[in-house]
């Protein structure tokens, strides 16, 4: 009977089929230390969803590991992602895992004209829920990231402590072949009452999908 090399990482099974291939951690490298800040230990599962795509695993992988698509695919969510300016982080003898970052609350240089700091945030907080009115002086961003972190300090019980990227960008890893955590608030998967849980409000698979 065929055997495999199975390895435990933070709560996921790491299959490996080639028997000379290096131990996981190895082949991780400093990707451990990166997710150390978001271990899985402690978070629960609110959702699971499953899609079947008549197409090959690799296609619809590299569909969803870069911002290119937004435009297309979700044209919606252009007045609150800056899809454009996603940052896409490689790391020197790194080889094995990448990091892309998109900011939220910043409207996409796609719509090629202005967006207010108030269109911003209206188009990201649901109507009746308490839309703030924003002072010349704050920003979408500030005022989302308090919601935010406010929301889940109180689901934690205790005050959550991250940057303002932490809490509210789409900060996503990818481990070669086929790992594709998410990392910061985003991360912990939880449905934030006072956003709006339909597609075109921070991807509602971003914020309200199942943590593994």
């Amino acid at each position: 009977m065929p055997e495999a090399r199975v390895t435990c990482w933070d709560g996921w099974g790491f299959i490996c089929m080639d028997h000379e291939a290096a131990p996981l951690q190895d082949y991780l490298g400093d990707f451990s230390e990166h997710w150390s800040r978001w271990p899985s230990a402690g978070r629960t599962t609110n959702l699971h969803i499953v899609k079947h795509l008549k197409c090959n695993w690799k296609v619809s992988l590299d569909a969803f590991i870069e911002s290119f698509h937004v435009i297309a695919t979700h044209p919606q969510l252009l007045v609150s992602l800056d899809d454009v300016n996603t940052q896409y982080d490689t790391y020197e003898g790194q080889p094995s895992f990448n990091r892309m970052i998109s900011a939220q609350a910043v409207s996409s240089p796609h719509l090629g004209k202005p967006v207010s700091e108030q269109e911003i945030i209206d188009s990201l907080l649901s109507e009746g829920r308490g839309r703030p009115e924003l002072s010349a002086e704050q920003t979408a961003r500030d005022v989302l990231a308090s919601v935010v972190k406010r929301y889940y300090s109180l689901a934690a019980g205790e005050e959550i402590d991250c940057t303002i990227s932490e809490a509210i960008d789409a900060i996503q890893y990818y481990v070669f072949p086929n790992f594709v955590p998410w990392a910061g608030l985003v991360a912990d998967r939880l449905p934030v009452p006072s956003l709006r849980q339909r597609s075109g409000s921070l991807d509602h698979g971003h914020l309200a999908a199942a943590a593994a």
